[in-house]
């Protein structure tokens, strides 16, 4: 209302200056219309009485004409009929008949005359005075550029300039005064309004002479109390949200019917590469996986879609893309919700179990199967000679002690990955166990012409879990003799050196695969040790290999090639080797 009053007082003050401008403009315009009438009617009669009538008029005229008033005045000499005598200007034709022009036929009529008018003749706007001779037949006539009048005026301008802007300063101030006066109880109440829009609750409400200010005031204060409570509330349900939604480590997005993102969390935004939201809001500036717009275009029909999606870093996420009840986003609002959750470790674990088993059952079927055969064998009433039947039981016994090394590395897989503790820990010398894992493999070495070359320092003495060191020398070594070639060679070396057992057993066998030496070091239910039908090493004694060494934090390195032989590097810490 302000503004309104101000304004209006703004457009009266600028009306009224305009009006008194244009009075002003006119009082000055007849002042100096009557002052230049007398000036020319002086000029005239002071040409007419300079002038000889009888000698060469247009040389009088050229000598009087700076004398009247300036180099720009025009005097001419025109007979009662219209003809030009003389004329100071160069431009004007004297054939040219004048009577009817305004200030001769006025000048012939009234004896004198005043006009202003545009002149053909000189292209200018003229202020033209003429009057009838008094010493002959003649009409004179004085004329000077309209502009030269105009001129007068540029002094008054600072003048104008000044008045109007005292008369303006001075509108505006009463305009303030008034205006202030009339709505300085609604300018309070405005100011009042405003620290309610900033969340500001203590405000100081004052009596006014009109009781219906009174009334608002107080509603405006109980009002303001309600929304700083709700606007308080507000912000802390928000705040509370922000944080779970940033802190959650599933993606949450929410689109409208547009697929303009609504909300994105932290987690969305990496799952989908970026650390930032762009400028562009729309879900396709994000991802081009098919299936992800796929099944928002089907969520927008209704439909929901569930379905795994594999991030830029391997991370493997369960998505769920599914419209959001009316009743939540209101009936004209069609929303999508996408839930992202990392499921990597399950779809693992699921290849895991799936890995596991397939591989355990291979292991078990052949010294099973061995068992049975040949149980058969002895069971089929056939009268076998001695050496026979010692054979087939040396058989069996030995594919008995073969499904016993895969419990055993069952259970020794089954404690480390439980964190069980150790409990067959003993001073244990390194020499000895080697030396008794040769002694039973002597058979098999002996039958593949092997030769074994040993590096083992005698001294080495730990003190750690008899099973697990025992069980890895064991994997270390069969699977170089079963692996090995006819009269082929292994290397076993042992030594305790820059505080760590260092063990490398290499053969000259058939070798590895080089994918099956990569998924080696990998998680050990990933191992296929089927890459190759020549390939004798069991996936369990791969598996204890690796998991004994992990226990001890030590570190395994496989170095092989097809054909050419395995070498095995491994290197434990000493201080490791006490599990207590």
């Amino acid at each position: 209302m302000k503004k309104a009053v101000f304004y209006r007082f703004i457009i009266f003050g600028f009306i009224c200056l305009f009006l008194c401008f244009a009075i002003f403009s006119y009082i000055i315009f007849i002042i100096f219309y009557k002052q230049t009438e007398k000036n020319l009617t002086y000029s005239l009669n002071f040409i007419d009485y300079s002038l000889d009538y009888n000698a060469d008029l247009q040389m009088q005229i050229d000598k009087l004409n700076p004398l009247i008033l300036d180099d720009s005045t025009r005097i001419t000499i025109i007979d009662k009929s219209g003809n030009v005598v003389a004329d100071t200007s160069r431009y004007v034709s004297l054939d040219e008949n004048h009577l009817n022009r305004e200030e001769v036929k006025n000048s012939l009529e009234n004896g004198f005359s005043i006009s202003i008018r545009y002149s053909s003749t000189v292209n200018k706007d003229l202020i033209y005075a003429a009057v009838m001779s008094n010493k002959g037949d003649c009409i004179v006539r004085v004329s000077i550029p309209l502009y030269r009048y105009i001129s007068y005026f540029k002094g008054f301008v600072p003048i104008i300039l000044i008045s109007i802007a005292a008369l303006l300063a001075f509108i505006l101030f009463i305009a303030l005064i008034f205006s202030g006066e009339i709505t300085k109880s609604l300018t309070e109440m405005s100011r009042l309004l405003l620290k309610i829009q900033n969340n500001r609750s203590n405000i100081n409400l004052k009596e006014y002479k009109y009781e219906e200010l009174n009334a608002i005031s107080l509603a405006v204060k109980l009002l303001c109390f309600r929304i700083d409570e709700n606007t308080a509330k507000i912000e802390y349900e928000k705040t509370k949200t922000e944080y779970i939604l940033n802190n959650m480590t599933d993606g949450i997005i929410l689109l409208d019917d547009k697929k303009d993102i609504i909300v994105i969390n932290k987690a969305a935004l990496n799952i989908l590469g970026y650390s930032v939201l762009k400028c562009e809001n729309n879900i396709i500036h994000y991802t081009q996986n098919t299936e992800f717009i796929d099944s928002i275009s089907l969520a927008l029909e209704g439909n929901y879609s569930i379905f795994d999606y594999t991030d830029s870093l391997g991370r493997i996420f369960s998505v769920y893309v599914g419209k959001i009840d009316e009743k939540i986003c209101g009936k004209n609002e069609n929303e999508i919700i996408i839930l992202m959750t990392n499921v990597t470790i399950e779809r693992k674990n699921e290849k895991i179990r799936k890995d596991f088993f397939s591989n355990i059952s291979r292991e078990f079927k052949e010294p099973i199967s061995e068992i049975q055969n040949y149980s058969e064998l002895l069971n089929s009433g056939i009268n076998y000679d001695t050496g026979k039947k010692r054979e087939f039981t040396n058989k069996i016994l030995d594919s008995s002690k073969k499904i016993n090394n895969l419990m055993n590395d069952i259970l020794i897989i089954s404690n480390i990955e439980a964190n069980k503790e150790d409990e067959n820990i003993i001073d244990i010398y390194v020499f000895d166990v080697v030396k008794d894992i040769m002694k039973e493999l002597e058979t098999s070495i002996n039958d593949k012409c092997i030769t074994v070359n040993y590096d083992v320092d005698d001294n080495i003495f730990i003190k750690t879990d008899l099973n697990k060191i025992k069980r890895l020398f064991e994997c270390l070594i069969t699977n170089s003799v079963k692996n090995n070639k006819y009269e082929g060679s292994m290397d076993i070396n042992i030594k305790n050196e820059n505080d760590s057992l260092n063990i490398i057993v290499s053969d000259t066998g058939i070798g590895l695969k080089e994918n099956f030496q990569e998924s080696a070091l990998e998680n050990y239910y990933q191992f296929n040790n089927y890459n190759d039908e020549k390939t004798n090493y069991t996936y369990l004694d791969l598996v204890a290999v690796k998991d004994i060494v992990n226990y001890y934090n030590g570190s395994i390195k496989i170095i092989s090639k097809v054909n050419n032989g395995t070498k095995i590097e491994i290197s434990i810490p000493n201080e490791e080797l006490i599990k207590q």
